[in-house]
């Protein structure tokens, strides 16, 4: 899920697998399949004055989704045009795929929740790979259920033709051990657990970007990047940080509003959010699984809220494997140990298991991109 207006982890997991690919086979032609949602086609220019007006409207009432749908998006589509080779063509309904003439020798699917129904709806077929010939090698490398559960288990036609797609991959794994389960239970297939492409790469990706684009982005003693509303004592945050007399700025988004005009959303470019989270003092709060994941490279001390509506899963898959899980808050005295650094991070063990982690995860890729790996039964 390369495409996004507003998702700072979606666009640099896709950066990193790219990224990962050519360092694997560097002779190999890389692009990423531009597909992008059915909703971001062009819209008619009815449709077009309904939105304005609608967004008037809220402006004048004071109203803004927690999900933007208005600000500076140019940043997320320019370090697409510079860290992604796309295709010259976008694809947006399952037909664009099923009509086009693909000549790839393999294509790989992943990372991020690729695999979840109740995000994909009808570009389920598309996120399967269901529209490749059957001469092409299909990879699934670090695909995500989102959920630690098949979402689809009460529709058994989706199910099979689910699990019929899923046959053809020469190489499935997943980015949480629940997806090993799913997999096992739900359709046979033995999976394998990988790490995400973000901690697959490693640090160093990320720093030579930060060091080309925002060298000097300036820190602050917390950060906060949240993005939903259900996650527990997320609320709590701004009162600790006045009582302990920390500058906590919210990396996600900053929001303003001139009246009459809607409000306006103003978002980092994609190094400065990076630099934001590796420039940190004391803490990173989140409930975002890649700001965890560059909370983790840049070895910050964090804590993360756990939404269910998000899906705890992969955050406790993550956390569980490395020795994390005391980062994940759950009590209101949980938040104000990690406020008072009461419990930093040994990153020295964390380091040791990421290291095993990424190793065994090279492997797999690489093999799998070589046509080594093969899907089996369970």
């Amino acid at each position: 899920m390369q495409y996004s207006r507003n998702n700072y982890g979606a666009l640099l997991q896709a950066a990193a697998l790219e990224s990962c690919v050519r360092s694997i086979l560097p002779n190999a032609t890389v692009e990423h399949i531009d597909a992008r949602p059915v909703r971001l086609k062009e819209p008619s220019a009815k449709t077009r004055l309904e939105l304005l007006a609608k967004r008037y409207l809220g402006g004048l009432l004071g109203r803004s989704p927690k999900m933007p749908q208005i600000g500076n998006y140019e940043v997320f589509s320019g370090f697409r045009s510079q860290h992604l080779q796309l295709t010259d063509k976008a694809y947006f309904e399952y037909a664009d795929f099923e009509n086009e003439n693909w000549d790839y020798d393999c294509v790989i699917v992943g990372s991020d929740q690729v695999f979840r129904i109740k995000f994909l709806k009808q570009r389920v077929p598309i996120f399967f790979l269901r529209f490749l010939p059957e001469s092409c090698r299909r990879i699934a490398y670090a695909a995500s259920f989102g959920v630690d559960h098949w979402e689809g288990a009460n529709d058994p036609k989706l199910t099979t033709e689910v699990g019929h797609d899923l046959k053809k991959f020469d190489s499935l794994s997943v980015r949480e051990s629940s997806g090993v389960d799913i997999c096992a239970k739900t359709f046979g297939l033995r999976a394998t657990h990988v790490l995400d492409p973000t901690l697959l790469i490693g640090r160093e990706y990320f720093d030579s970007i930060i060091d080309w684009d925002a060298p000097h982005t300036h820190g602050s003693d917390w950060s906060l990047h949240c993005i939903s509303e259900d996650a527990k004592y997320i609320d709590l945050v701004p009162e600790l940080a006045q009582q302990r007399g920390k500058e906590i700025k919210d990396i996600f988004f900053a929001k303003s509003q001139k009246w009459p005009m809607p409000a306006r959303i103003q978002f980092s470019s994609v190094p400065e959010w990076l630099a934001k989270i590796r420039q940190t003092k004391d803490l990173v709060l989140t409930d975002s699984f890649h700001c965890v994941c560059f909370s983790i490279l840049f070895e910050k001390d964090f804590l993360v809220f756990v939404s269910e509506h998000k899906g705890p899963g992969r955050m406790l898959s993550l956390l569980g494997a490395l020795g994390l899980e005391d980062r994940i808050c759950t009590s209101r005295e949980s938040l104000e140990a990690a406020a008072e650094g009461s419990s930093p991070i040994n990153y020295e063990l964390v380091r040791e298991r990421l290291s095993e982690m990424r190793a065994a995860s090279f492997v797999y890729f690489s093999d799998a991109l070589k046509g080594v790996a093969r899907t089996q039964e369970a």
